[in-house]
Formats: C-alpha cells, structure tokens, sequence
C-alpha cells in the first residue's frame, strides 16, 4: 500500500475538511510584489558586519524555538566509515511482549536493533525509522512511532485501529551517520540551491545569483521590510543594488563527495528491513462510540492522529468528512473561500486539488502556440490534448508554414502579436532524410538557423513565459562513447553527412542558455531519438527510415514487386511513437523546469536495427513478398544510443507504447489515409 498517496489524499481532504471558508482559489506563488514586501536595499562586502537581526521583532519567534526543539536530533560519537553505518541488510526486529490475542484499541511493540554493515550491534542512536501497521487487503494504514533509546535500539509502538489481518513495516530511511552528512551540509553549504535575481538600469538588464548567504564577495544586501530576513544578490557590474527588481528558482549544485554519496546511495535509504514478524490477527472491540470535536483550528492531535481504512482517511481528532467525488468537493465549496498558505507539501495539496476538481481555476490561462503544428508531433500533440490531455485553462494555438513564414523576422512577429502566447512549443524546421541532408546542408544550416532565432527572440521581445524547442539525436558527436546523455551534446563535432541541420539544432540549446543568463528566460529543449507515427513525412526520398519504409513496403505489395532496403540493416536506432512524445512533450511543458535539455527516448533495451524495424512494417503491412538489402547504399551512422536515465528520474513510472504495437497503428493509419498523406 502507498502510504505517500495515502497521506496526500488524507492531508488533502483533511484540509477541506478543516479550511474551507471559500470559492475562490489562489496559488500564493505568483507574482513577487504579491508575496513579499518590497526590501530596502543596502552595499555589502564581506569585511562589512551583518546587521543584527534582533533589534526585528519577531511575533513567530517562540513557535520557531519549538519547531527547532523537534529537530534536534542525536548524532553520531565520531566520523566512521561507510561499513561501520547502519545498514538495513543487518538491523533486526522482534516483537515486544507477544501475545496470542489482539484486540482494536490496544498498543502493540516492536524492538528494533540496529547494526552495521559487519552485522556489529550498534551502540548509539540517531537512525532515521519509519514504521507503518497495514492491511492491504482492507485499504487500511497507519504510522508508528518511533523511540531512540539512544543506544543502538529503538521500539515502534503501533495503535490497532481496525479488525482483520494486520502487517508491520519498518524502514530506514537513512542512517545516523548519513544525517549527520546532511546536518553538515545543511549548515556548512548554503550554496546548494541558489535563486536568479534580474536587474534593471538604463535599458540594460542582467541575471546574477541570489542566495540566503552572500554568494561572493562584491554582493547587495536586501532585507524583508515585515520579517527582518535578510539576503543577498552577487552586484552586477556597472549596475546599483537599487535596480533589482525580482527574483525567481534558478538551480542546485552537487555539494556532495564520492565516499558521502555512499552513505545517501538508494541501496542503504529507504529501505524495508526484513524481519520474521508475522501478520496480526486483530480482534474487534465491543465499545462505546466516542464523540470527537467538531474540526476547528487548535485542536491537540494525538499519536497517530489519523488512519486509513477502506481507502478513506479517518481523523483521530475530530469529525472529518470524505469527499469521494469531484461533485461532492464542488457542492461543498460552492460560496466559500479556501486560503492556502504553506510549503511545497501544501502545494501537492493544492495540484492534488486542481486534478480532482473539474473547474477553472483563478489563475492565469495559458495560450499555447505550437509551431510546426501540422507536422508529426505537432499532430500528435493536438490528439493528445483533444484526447483528454488538456486543460481547462489551457488554449492551444497550432500554426503551420502556411500561417507565417518564420524565416522572416517581420512574419514570426506578427505571429506572435496575432497570437500573443504565454508558452510556445517549437518544432517547425526544415527536415528530410539521410540522402537529403546531404545535398543540401548549407540549406538546413541557414533556414533553420534564422526559423530558431525568429522565434526564441520573437518570445523573448513578447514576454513568453516558456518556451520548448525540439532538438534531435543528430547533433550528439559522431566520434563519442554510448550511451550518448544530455552533458555530451557539444564534445565534438556531428556526423559530416547533416552537420548543417545539427549544428543549426545544436544552437537552440546555446541560445537557450543565453537568453536565461542575460535575461532570465525559461527557455529549454527536449532531444527526442527517432520519432514515427501517424501524419509523419512518408516520403521515399525526403523522410525518415521509417515512414519511408512503411510507403516500399506499400508499393511493393501494390505492385507485386521486391522490397529493396537501402544498407545493410545493420545500424540500430530508438524510436518513440509519436503520441508518447506528445505526452512528454506537455508534461515538460509543465513541469520540468530546467533550461538544460532533455531527451525524450525509450530506454536502451529497447532499441532496434534497422533490419529489425523492416521486420516489424514487413508484418504491419502484411507483406509476403522479397526482401533485399542493398549494401552499396550508405547506412548513415551506426547508432546513436541514448541514455534516458534524466527522464526516468523524473518519470519513472511513464509507459511507452510497445515498438511492434506503434508500428502496426502507423501503418493502418496510413493504409487508412494514403491519399491524403504526405509522401
């Protein structure tokens, strides 16, 4: 059972079960001068005394010492190695005071000792548990708690609330010894997340680093009017500190040594420790039914202060109500007025929220303009969104070549003036296959280059909140170690045969990062690997493996003739259906916020050879006849193994469509749509 969904479910309804006084919703993390006072300014050095932050009264200045009480936390006696931590192969449970029967109400024990990775006992505490009692079967859940007797062993106590076959879970979610690396870290390297802070004077504008800790040495310092919280932005040279304007999330750094990312690797956190502890068997108690409180601001909460039971959160504290479906949460909003102020935790709630809720919410709607929206992705992004993927505050604009010519400077403006988009997908190019890309590179190079400025600089001159430009595995080097990542794109030159289309695709990526550190905009790119699917380029010449497959095959079986196959089928590629990219295409859209490139491929089992592909269109178009490979035909370049590693870190649970699947609803669509479709 998934406790994380359980608890945002749970937190969510316990929310409108507590907050509800309101129809009108709001984000409170928009604009800056709606969410903080603006500062006064000041120079600093850092041979400049910091002012005091005590002559600043501060009304929250009791509930922090307490908040500060809970995280104190016990840490190790010394540094010791890696093997010498506490490991979750080794640490052991057992029950404390076993009984024959159990009944609901009661407390139940379990003894945790900890030992390290040379199965030593360990000798003191600071090990961070975690302990849940479920019964999947009952959709029921709750969390134990957890004492440090600070000497090696623990005792999780669990209250029984529900009848039935009960299972305990213990975790370690990480050891004393890797707490202690993040309490240094935490106290030592401020640095790790920075923000961007965009200044404005005399027409010029710059993007410097902005952090809680003064960044470098030449820094302004500013401090919240309201809380007396004081932090500093890296002066831009030639520039006042009084001509900040803003700041915004920027990025991260790696603080982290090899020999501290062992004791944080994913093999030794968050992990179930096995033990031989056998299910309950919980008996129902005969009591009275207690009456709790109506819910209200104040109230003490108990440990645990709820549970789940048959999917639906149960408070410990006082009457809550379920909201099952999004008409009961819309009846019970309707004429109310919901305040949400909090951390990213209240966030989930609120995006939690918005999914359930079918209803337009107050913030800004986003006009969505996709170029080359008449081309294959863009086909299958406007699917994708008819679909079911769209959103209700979400407009989307698909243009194509016969909308504007975005070689030209004026036209692509006046697109964008027609249209005035907040977010911008970019895929419009000049494309063609292998043996055109060669004849023509000085051709791909100049068009597309011009087609990728118009419109990067078009959005930035408009105020385009996002854009995301599409790249290719093209302009990865020729000469490079595999799997190819998102780091190696600029670590030598392309393959000589489309180095004018790769290098003019490598540019976007470069311009991107440019406009973000001159002028702060989130511009980014996606590299997806070979993509096929309905409305591609089926041209013999011009398109791509694939779809140019797919129109031999179909000749050949209308003629009666033999499949001739350009190369030998040995090169191997990774292809992504068209309507899978469309999918992550709108999530990056929405979510991934880094102006770093991503690739946009299924993994690096599933790649194929050309060969293998022919095979797959051969049984798509059921076709019986020959099949020739001609090897005095160029192959292009071997492979092009790419790593998806970026994107399953982000997605880890994305299903792409199966290869053999994909291939055979591209070749009835085009079966279906033959004199209609490009070729």
């Amino acid at each position: 059972m998934d406790l994380n969904r359980i608890g945002a479910r749970a937190l969510c309804l316990w929310t409108l079960a507590i907050f509800l006084t309101g129809a009108w919703y709001r984000l409170n993390s928009i604009t800056p001068k709606d969410r903080w006072y603006r500062p006064y300014t000041k120079s600093y050095h850092s041979n400049e005394a910091t002012p005091s932050l005590n002559k600043f009264f501060n009304p929250k200045a009791e509930e922090i010492q307490k908040i500060l009480k809970l995280l104190e936390w016990p840490e190790p006696p010394n540094s010791t190695s890696f093997l010498s931590s506490t490991s979750p192969s080794t640490t052991e449970c057992s029950w404390l005071d076993p009984r024959t029967t159990y009944y609901v109400g009661e407390h139940v024990k379990v003894f945790i000792r900890a030992r390290d990775h040379y199965d030593h006992p360990k000798t003191y505490g600071g090990d961070y548990f975690q302990a849940k009692l479920h019964s999947p079967q009952l959709k029921a859940g709750v969390t134990g708690s957890i004492t440090d007797h600070r000497n090696g062993s623990y005792t999780a106590t669990f209250l029984l609330l529900w009848p039935g076959i009960c299972n305990i879970s213990i975790s370690l979610v990480h050891s004393s010894e890797a707490i202690a690396i993040l309490r240094n870290k935490r106290e030592t390297r401020p640095d790790k997340v920075y923000y961007a802070g965009y200044f404005h004077y005399q027409g010029k504008k710059a993007v410097v680093e902005c952090n809680a800790q003064p960044p470098r040495q030449d820094v302004c310092s500013y401090r919240d009017s309201h809380t007396g919280e004081e932090w500093f932005c890296v002066r831009p040279q030639g520039f006042p500190c009084s001509s900040y304007l803003e700041h915004s999330s920027s990025s991260n750094r790696e603080i982290l040594t090899s020999a501290e990312r062992e004791f944080l690797n994913s093999s030794v956190s968050d992990k179930v420790i096995s033990s031989a502890l056998l299910g309950l068997v919980v008996q129902p108690q005969k009591r009275t039914r207690e009456v709790k409180n109506i819910c209200k601001p104040g109230l003490s909460n108990p440990e645990p202060a709820g549970y789940y039971y048959q999917d639906k959160w149960n408070s410990l504290v006082c009457r809550n109500q379920n909201f099952p479906t999004p008409a009961n949460v819309t009846s019970c909003l309707k004429g109310k007025v919901v305040y949400m102020f909090g951390d990213s935790t209240l966030r989930q709630w609120w995006e939690y929220l918005v999914d359930f809720v079918p209803c337009k919410m107050s913030e800004k709607p986003k006009r969505i303009l996709v170029t080359g929206g008449s081309g294959l992705v863009g086909k299958a992004i406007e699917k994708v969104v008819k679909d079911g993927e769209g959103r209700p505050d979400e407009e989307w604009i698909f243009v194509a070549s016969k909308d504007a010519d975005l070689k030209s400077a004026a036209d692509t403006r006046a697109l964008f003036e027609k249209h005035r988009p907040t977010h911008v997908i970019h895929l419009a190019a000049m494309v063609g296959g292998l043996f055109r890309n060669m004849k023509y590179n000085l051709d791909f190079l100049r068009n597309n280059l011009h087609i990728n400025d118009n419109i990067l600089h078009s959005a930035y001159e408009l105020g385009v909140e996002k854009v995301v430009s599409c790249l290719s595995t093209c302009i990865f080097p020729d000469k490079t170690t595999y799997p190819i990542d998102e780091t190696m794109i600029h670590n030598g030159p392309p393959h000589g045969s489309n180095f004018g289309y790769s290098y003019a695709k490598r540019m976007i990526d470069v311009q991107n990062r440019a406009y973000f550190e001159q002028h702060g905009c989130k511009f980014t790119s996606v590299i997806p690997t070979n993509v096929f699917g309905p409305h591609d380029n089926f041209n013999i010449e011009d398109g791509h493996v694939l779809p140019g497959l797919i129109h031999k095959v179909y000749l050949a079986k209308q003629n009666g003739t033999p499949l001739t196959i350009w190369g030998t089928g040995k090169p191997r590629r990774q292809f992504i259906y068209s309507l899978d990219l469309a999918r992550l295409f709108i999530w990056v859209l929405r979510e991934y916020n880094e102006v770093e490139p991503i690739i946009l491929s299924v993994g690096e089992e599933d790649e194929v050879s050309i060969k293998e592909a022919a095979e797959s269109i051969v049984a798509g178009m059921d076709f019986k006849g020959e099949v020739i490979f001609d090897s005095t035909k160029s192959d292009g370049q071997f492979k092009k193994t790419a790593s998806n590693s970026k994107l399953r870190k982000y997605l880890p649970d994305f299903k792409f469509t199966p290869f053999n699947q994909a291939v055979q609803e591209t070749c009835s669509w085009f079966n279906a749509n033959y004199e209609q479709a490009r070729k």
